[in-house]
């Protein structure tokens, strides 16, 4: 009976084993951000033709979590989400949101002491998030009224993303805007090559 000898892995192999590796987590960190950024892109004709509203960069307003509590101003009332790419809240929020946990934002007004009921976000990132936020949303509540709220958190090193939250309740507009874009643009382009198709003069026959 013959036996095989063992080979220990070239240098070569480990090196690509840890670039390989390397390379999958930088591409899956960064798949959300490339989701935000086309569906940015995809929904600007929509938005400039005023059938949504987009989060600017001056809409996003940036938390220091290291801090607690915090006060933040708000110009108008509505919905909003708490961004944040912090792997451990990511995933915290996740686990909390499935028990049904108590948030760990606390939101009260500064003039009338009135606690804002706060809500975890347990879904992935979405096309029509805003590139502007880094990571995804985590965390949703609604401001009653324009002013100064104060926030209560955990300290960690860590930020929080504040936008206002213009797509939630819309998601089936959003869809079909997309829908309805991708159709255009396929319609337009079967189009032109049908037409370029028509214009080619046809080839002589080969005479037999």
């Amino acid at each position: 009976m013959s036996h095989q000898s063992y080979r220990s892995p070239r240098l070569t192999s480990i090196i690509g084993g840890i670039v390989l590796a390397v390379l999958l987590l930088l591409t899956l960190c960064m798949l959300g951000n490339v989701v935000k950024s086309v569906g940015a892109a995809v929904y600007l004709v929509p938005a400039k033709l005023g059938m949504l509203t987009q989060v600017r960069a001056a809409d996003v307003a940036t938390l220091d979590m290291q801090r607690s509590p915090s006060i933040l101003a708000f110009s108008r009332p509505g919905p909003y989400h708490a961004y944040t790419a912090d792997l451990h809240l990511l995933e915290v929020a996740g686990l909390l949101g499935d028990s049904n946990a108590e948030p760990w934002l606390v939101i009260r007004s500064v003039r009338t002491g009135e606690k804002v009921p706060v809500d975890f976000v347990t879904r992935g990132v979405r096309p029509y998030d805003t590139p502007y936020a880094p990571g995804r949303p985590i965390l949703s509540f609604a401001i009653p009224a324009p002013g100064e709220y104060t926030l209560t958190h955990p300290s960690r090193p860590a930020t929080l993303a504040v936008v206002p939250d213009y797509t939630t309740g819309q998601e089936t507009a959003l869809t079909l805007a997309v829908v309805a874009e991708v159709l255009l643009v396929v319609g337009v382009t079967v189009l032109v090559l049908r037409r370029r198709a028509g214009r080619r003069p046809p080839s002589p026959k080969r005479p037999t």
